[in-house]
């Protein structure tokens, strides 16, 4: 009971205390998902954009403005942890979360999360890499399952004309992507759209971002579905990192028994 409220004061210290002077800082995420694994992200800043097919934008870790940045959070309900010291950092890496932290810290420890990644962008969770990005959203194809459920969502019509096969027989309906899967667009509910084929053949410029409006999904910010997201996300991750911890200091212990016992032989 003791431990737990002790850990309560470190982590309410951290939303609380002061920045370094004249510091610059990253933002962190580390949250947990029910299957046990840990996702991570970072704020971000464009880089450039890959070589491959399709061609898909090069992010890299950005220093953010920590005073806007932890007011923004703390508005939304998700605090951030502010961290400026290596005790700070171990706090931080039990606890999970939103982790606005000092760069020569996040540069040594956290290096792969805010190095140069190939991302694809989401209107609900913005963007995120390509390496942990679930294998549906880059396949060009939608499946027959998520091709059924964008026509029934769009009522079997086109959502530019309106025309349906089951009033003009002439009409052929197609799936398009908003954002072209060939400049890095994702093949999700939030991307597609039903239009009939004298609409999609007709489309200039190919990516009209008007379309999106058109695109009948939850709103891309939906704050108490946001926040009750990721207070499960800090769940799930504490519940990872507090076993990998009380994992470590049972090796720990052994290997002090193990040791007191050698010296004792002696």
């Amino acid at each position: 009971m003791g431990s737990d409220r002790r850990f309560t004061d470190y982590v309410r210290r951290l939303q609380t205390q002061r920045p370094l002077s004249k510091a610059s800082y990253y933002c962190v995420s580390l949250l947990g998902t029910d299957d046990g694994r840990i996702e991570s992200g970072c704020q971000t800043s464009f880089r450039g954009y890959s070589d491959t097919k399709p061609k898909r934008e090069i992010r890299t870790g950005s220093s953010v403005i920590l005073e806007r940045m932890m007011s923004g959070l703390a508005v939304i309900g998700e605090p951030a942890l502010l961290v400026n010291t290596k005790e700070d950092l171990f706090i931080y890496i039990l606890f999970g979360g939103h982790g606005v932290i000092v760069r020569e810290l996040c540069e040594k420890y956290f290096s792969e999360i805010i190095g140069p990644k190939e991302t694809v962008y989401t209107r609900s969770k913005g963007f995120l890499s390509v390496k942990n990005a679930p294998p549906h959203l880059l396949n060009r194809a939608p499946s027959k399952r998520l091709r059924m459920k964008i026509l029934k969502r769009d009522n079997f019509r086109c959502k530019v004309c309106g025309r349906s096969p089951a009033n003009h027989v002439d009409v052929e309906l197609h799936l398009h992507h908003v954002q072209p899967w060939g400049l890095g667009g994702i093949t999700d509910e939030e991307n597609l759209i039903t239009l009939c084929k004298t609409c999609h053949d007709g489309l200039y410029p190919h990516f009209d971002y008007s379309l999106f409006s058109l695109v009948d999904v939850e709103p891309a910010v939906d704050l108490a579905k946001r926040r009750a997201e990721y207070l499960k996300g800090i769940t799930n991750y504490q519940r990872i990192s507090f076993e990998a911890y009380r994992a470590s200091e049972s090796i720990k212990n052994q290997g002090d028994s193990v040791r007191e016992l050698k010296s004792k032989k002696r």
